[in-house]
């Protein structure tokens, strides 16, 4: 699956999980989330979007969203991050994209992770290529009730190679 599924998103970095919440569970311990660190995300989602970063007894600091899009606002993202931000969470709110370039500049000018939430958004494209282009971690979801569907299960997509082998 994961060889079909590479050919889809021009990504060989996959690893497919049992849920989106495990793949982002992941993406966080990749992004060195733990007790006390700050993560930077959205209340626009799913409660499974935000849960792994308790679960990891990290904070949720709350950026505002673009009222036009649904999606969480760059410029909001960059005033909140501070010592403690580890990584900032994304969610491409009803299959829409994030303005990925302007999250992706504000994460690596500051040396944190950008995390992707596209379990709406499997074959989405932002600038003409795969979404998963644009993020440390693009996380897809296959559960029953979207619109690409295994019945359930995910998949975590890692921009590097490095953080495929950790």
């Amino acid at each position: 699956l994961s060889n079909r599924l590479s050919k889809v998103i021009k990504n060989k970095n996959i690893v497919m999980t049992n849920s989106c919440t495990s793949a982002l569970t992941m993406a966080l311990k990749l992004s060195n989330v733990d007790f006390g660190d700050e993560v930077i995300s959205t209340s626009m989602t799913c409660l499974a979007t935000n849960t792994p970063i308790i679960n990891l007894g990290a904070k949720i600091i709350w950026a505002d969203i673009n009222p036009m899009t649904g999606n969480i606002c760059p410029k909001d993202v960059a005033k909140k991050i501070s010592k403690k931000t580890k990584a900032v969470m994304c969610v491409n709110w009803a299959g829409l994209p994030c303005e990925l370039e302007e999250l992706m500049k504000i994460c690596n000018d500051n040396n944190i992770k950008l995390i992707q939430d596209a379990a709406h958004s499997f074959g989405s494209t932002y600038n003409n290529k795969s979404i998963s282009k644009f993020s440390h971690f693009t996380c897809f979801s296959f559960q029953a009730i979207k619109h690409f569907t295994t019945g359930d299960g995910g998949a975590l997509i890692c921009l590097n190679k490095s953080d495929l082998n950790r």
